[in-house]
């Protein structure tokens, strides 16, 4: 009888240490799940608080983190609406640096045109600076063989030689015509 008694005492032992393990395994799995709800609650208000400041990057990593700890509908919608969010932000940082660029290329452009229409109005105005010392050259040259003409034939008229008189004042009068040699 003593060994039925103490057979059952052990056994009662045995079993109550079984539920003492069920209930403290139960407990540790509570507790676990618990913490892993507390961190995944964490990371969604990051998530969050990285939203309102339009950093979506840092959201979706943080919501990819949360969903992989306990996958829920809610973290999945979450997770979405900030994949569609950075997605949408990185169009607008594209369209952004697109229209950047454009508008860089548009001031080269700009800045090379005027480079040339300056070059253009320089050259100008040297050819007219040249074509302007060129009548004057021609002028000059004009003026000199005019006065040359004139006194020749004022030399022959003192002379009384009327023929190579006409003749000079002719050629004076050719080269610009004067009310002087009329």
């Amino acid at each position: 009888e003593r060994q039925i008694a103490f057979a059952a005492a052990t056994e009662a032992v045995r079993l109550q240490a079984e539920r003492d393990n069920a209930a403290r395994a139960a407990a540790e799995r509570d507790r676990l799940y618990q913490q892993q709800m507390a961190a995944q609650n964490a990371l969604i208000q990051q998530a969050l608080a990285a939203q309102q400041q339009n950093n979506h990057s840092q959201a979706v990593g943080l919501f990819e983190s949360a969903a992989a700890i306990n996958r829920n509908d809610k973290v999945a919608n979450q997770l979405a609406d900030a994949r569609a969010k950075l997605a949408v932000e990185r169009q607008r940082r594209q369209a952004a640096e697109h229209a950047a660029r454009e508008t860089e290329l548009k001031r080269q452009q700009e800045a090379e045109l005027a480079r040339v229409k300056q070059q253009l109005a320089l050259e100008q105005q040297k050819r007219e600076i040249e074509e302007a010392n060129r009548l004057k050259e021609q002028q000059a040259k004009t003026n000199a063989e005019y006065d040359q003409f004139v006194d020749a034939g004022q030399r022959a008229m003192a002379k009384q030689n009327f023929g190579i008189a006409a003749s000079a004042f002719q050629n004076a009068r050719r080269l610009k015509p004067s009310p002087e040699i009329e």
